[in-house]
């Protein structure tokens, strides 16, 4: 493990890599983090990146005391890498945009091939692909996300762990609201 990076032991780790602009709904991440901390779940978020939303996010962890939320700034590629090899999904969120159905954001094709799954309020081909794959899934808000990813309080975060939901109930339909 990177040096740089704590040791997450005993956390699901959810990773966010890139840029910290408006169209990355960032209100979304932290909603994601304060509904992780009001069910008590042992998640970390890792934030990386800057933009324009960077004040916004460091204000609200800050003001809702989100200990579980580390934000760093921009990263290397190699840095990109190890932030991906601790973490067990890749959130990718973005605000809806019907031009946004396709985009093909670097940050997603680092998670998969980093071989991690990928949350994304995507919808389109993207959508489509990483549901056929079954390679993540689509979500359109905080209580979504944990709706369709119901394992995610039940996880044995001490095990290596390759994916996030069994096979067998992995959503076969996106929950893509857009």
């Amino acid at each position: 493990m990177a040096r740089w990076l704590p040791n997450y032991q005993g956390e699901l780790v959810l990773a966010y890599t890139g840029a910290l602009g408006k169209i990355n709904h960032v209100p979304l991440l932290v909603k994601l983090a304060l509904e992780a901390k009001r069910r008590s779940l042992p998640i970390c978020f890792l934030i990386c990146g800057e933009g324009s939303m960077s004040d916004f996010l460091q204000d609200a962890v800050q003001q809702h005391h989100l200990d579980h939320v580390r934000v760093h700034p921009m990263l290397s590629t190699a840095q990109v890498r190890e932030v991906l090899a601790v973490s067990h999904l890749a959130l990718v969120p973005f605000v809806d945009l019907q031009v946004m159905e396709h985009a093909s954001p670097n940050k997603l094709f680092d998670a998969l091939a980093a071989g991690k799954p990928v949350a994304t309020t995507l919808g389109g081909w993207l959508a489509q692909e990483l549901e056929s794959q079954q390679a993540g899934f689509t979500f359109a808000s905080a209580d979504d996300f944990f709706i369709v990813c119901p394992g995610l309080a039940q996880l044995d975060t001490m095990a290596p762990v390759p994916w996030l939901w069994p096979k067998s109930t992995m959503p076969k339909t996106s929950c893509w609201l857009g």
